[in-house]
């Protein structure tokens, strides 16, 4: 089990922040890296397990994937590309565990055709591709015509991502969805359909995420039909139920000119998900025969599945992608928006473009700011992710040279569009991957907090144990050996300072150059603080979210670390979960067994906190509340019906006041 680490942010930190922490953007001359033919979609993340975020880039004209692993500082160095089937015209990719334990598999889905995804076999490299058919070709990704996304997440709770997917059938020109369950190998069970519109429908993107804080992964749905003639632009939210199955799915009418992509997101910092939806309006291209305008909405969640619009802003230029960054330093969510000028479906020259739509923390965006790029060339995609190490996060796209695709006309819900899509991509030239690294005002370096138990990023909790990940935070490695735990540890100190001005000091775990493990202290206030670590002469900085509860349970290996305590005879009899490494099964015939976890987080809660544990309805906690020796540690006691004898590997979470944890996994003999 990871150690937590404590961070402090003193006056001195609030008064300075606002110079320390740009307030604009502004990015360097871009790098470019030759690519190959269609470049369509791009992803970050660290695929050969270096600490570096790399890039994953489709050429969809070729069937490759193009692997760029990241040397630290902004540039990259190719590695061998990932082979596709023939004729896989890749328009969308994720990084995930699809197949194996590292978690860095690539999941592919070919423009109107399979998903594929490809084993990571180390070092950035991929074994051959895991081919799953779906009943009619998959309408995800980079179509020409906006981003569609599918929805990506652990449905039925047993530990593997599964897939909703869209589709569209070109004989009945009707689309659907598919549920497609993640068998862990990088195989899915067999697509069962999902009925979530009727009559003639078009699906755009998919988004996953618990929405009505029940501890389950739900559905958000964004799509768009003809009633009398007239397009309907329609987002569903459908409740799940942990078993891959949804609950009947609750309407919210959206405008017309509501883009295609859907990006969730606590974008108003109270703890519930929103949705962000950005991108081209798609339906006007599909009903008036252009690509239409540009749009970006924000609908708030409540918490219970219900949204309410709080912003919208309707642009001239279609967007091709879209993405959610801290770009600016100022710990609220910016907007990064690929743009593209010109209908290059009637035969335009289109003209790319830039744009960033700075966060103002409560829901809403700032007047667009156009960034600096050529405008000779058209950006597909866009991905933000800290790609120099210097804590300012930098921008990666796929970009093709401006020019006349070809006029193949308008096109509505009687088009072909197999035909047109071919006919398009086949009119793609040669691309670039453009890395642009953020040179906004100059700042200390950063880290990136999370959750000691889960080590879940984003907002932590009030007197709870969080870990720090960074670069050189200390000179060396050190472990607290005293009661109380001490606020300098090998000459590292951290200070909180709150949204209501006050400082305090951390009490500190753990600290070595890439992980420092401390409590949130007691008492402080409640949104926007300042964490400072202090490490000899060198500073680090970070701004942090503080809510009431962000729960997370202790895991070794994904299984939950803890006791069961059964009373046989009147006797207590407790048993690790876990010993030499091992999960050790639970018996729960004697009816009276505890399932005692561990964890941070909780202690804050004001309604009866919940387990979710299997299939079974959700077990209130007989106690949970601070374990009583250990500084932020937390304890959760819940009696186990003997109904579970014979379950076997049993998924655990927990929900403290409509936020969930994350699952752990227990055996129950």
């Amino acid at each position: 089990m990871k150690t937590c680490s404590a961070c402090v942010v003193g006056i001195f930190a609030l008064s300075t922040i606002s110079n320390v922490l740009g307030q604009t953007a502004s990015f360097g001359a871009a790098m470019l890296t030759p690519l190959h033919k269609g470049t369509l979609a791009i992803v970050a993340g660290d695929l050969n397990a270096d600490g570096k975020p790399d890039l994953a880039i489709a050429n969809s004209s070729l069937a490759t994937i193009s692997i760029l692993l990241g040397n630290g500082d902004g540039t990259f160095t190719s590695a061998t590309p990932v082979n596709l089937p023939s004729g896989c015209e890749t328009a969308y990719l994720a990084i995930g565990p699809f197949a194996s334990s590292g978690g860095a598999d690539l999941l592919a889905v070919c423009a109107l055709g399979n998903v594929e995804v490809l084993p990571n076999t180390g070092k950035g490299t991929f074994g051959p591709a895991v081919t799953t058919s779906l009943p009619s070709p998959a309408w995800v990704g980079n179509l020409m015509l906006g981003e569609l996304s599918p929805a990506i997440a652990d449905f039925n709770r047993d530990g593997h991502p599964d897939l909703v997917i869209g589709v569209l059938d070109e004989q009945a020109q009707n689309g659907g969805w598919y549920f497609l369950a993640g068998n862990g190998d990088g195989t899915f069970a067999a697509p069962v359909a999902l009925k979530f519109g009727s009559g003639q429908v078009i699906p755009f993107s998919l988004a996953a995420g618990d929405f009505n804080g029940d501890g389950l992964a739900d559905l958000l749905v964004n799509f768009t039909g003809s009633v009398n003639n007239q397009p309907t632009n329609t987002l569903l939210f459908a409740a799940g139920k942990g078993d891959g199955t949804f609950a009947a799915p609750v309407a919210t009418s959206l405008e017309r000119t509501d883009g295609t992509i859907l990006i969730p997101t606590d974008l108003n910092n109270d703890g519930k998900l929103d949705v962000v939806i950005a991108g081209s309006a798609l339906i006007a291209g599909l009903f008036q025969g252009n690509t239409g305008a540009g749009g970006v909405s924000v609908y708030l969640g409540d918490g219970t599945g219900k949204f309410t619009r709080s912003f919208s802003e309707t642009e001239a230029n279609f967007m091709s992608g879209a993405a959610l960054a801290d770009v600016r330093g100022t710990g609220n969510l910016d907007l990064v928006g690929a743009t593209v000028a010109g209908d290059f479906l009637l035969g335009e020259v289109s003209v790319g473009g830039l744009e960033l739509l700075p966060g103002n923390g409560d829901g809403t965006f700032g007047k667009a700011e156009p960034l600096s790029m050529p405008d000779n060339i058209v950006p597909t995609g866009v991905a933000a992710a800290d790609l120099n190490g210097d804590g300012r996060i930098d921008l990666a796209m796929p970009t093709l040279p401006a020019q006349e695709v070809g006029n193949f006309g308008g096109f509505g819900l009687g088009v072909n569009f197999q035909a047109l899509l071919v006919n398009v991509l086949a009119a793609l030239p040669n691309g670039t991957a453009r890395v642009m690294l953020n040179t906004g005002a100059k700042r200390p370096p950063t880290f990136t907090d999370t959750n000691a138990a889960s080590f879940a990023s984003g907002a932590q909790a009030v007197g709870s144990i969080v870990t720090a990940f960074g670069n050189g935070m200390s000179n060396g490695t050190a472990t607290a050996e005293t009661l109380p735990l001490p606020q300098t540890l090998d000459g590292v100190t951290i200070e909180v300072a709150d949204s209501a001005g006050a400082a305090r000091q951390a009490q500190i775990f753990y600290v070595s150059p890439g992980q420092i493990n401390y409590a949130i202290p007691d008492g402080t206030s409640l949104g926007k603080a300042t964490v400072i670590i202090r490490s000899g002469t060198a500073l680090f900085q970070a701004v942090q979210q503080i809510v009431p509860v962000a729960p997370g349970i202790f895991a070794a290996n994904g299984y939950a670390a803890g006791s069961a305590v059964s009373t046989i005879g009147g006797n207590q009899e407790s048993t690790a979960l876990i010993a030499n490494g091992v999960p050790q099964a639970i018996d729960v015939s004697g009816g009276s067994t505890y399932l005692v976890l561990y964890g941070t987080g909780i202690r804050n809660h004001k309604n009866p906190v919940t387990a979710l544990v299997g299939t079974l309805p959700a077990l209130t906690a007989a106690y949970a509340g601070p374990q009583g020796t250990y500084v932020g540690e937390d304890q959760i006691n819940v009696l186990i019906p003997a109904s579970l004898k014979g379950s076997g590997k049993t998924a655990v979470s927990l929900v403290v006041d409509g936020v969930t944890s994350n699952i752990v996994q227990v055996v129950i003999q």
